[in-house]
């Protein structure tokens, strides 16, 4: 079967973008999960939720 030398550029190139794509959505998902770690105080309870804030921002925020 011949493929057109063109139209595989054109495939290989749409390829290797959806790879790059992919891993910047995964690297933006890890830095927001770092950034953001509400995702684990999900698990923890209200007060110690409350402990976390305050030992971060030098005082209690209640959410």
């Amino acid at each position: 079967m011949y493929i057109h030398p063109e139209l595989l550029k054109i495939s290989v190139f749409f390829c290797i973008r959806e790879v790059f794509i992919n891993a910047k959505l995964v690297i933006s998902m890890k830095k927001a999960i770092k950034k953001n770690r509400k995702f684990s105080y999900f698990f923890s309870s209200e007060t110690d939720l409350i402990n976390k804030n305050s030992t971060k921002t030098g005082k209690h925020n209640s959410i």
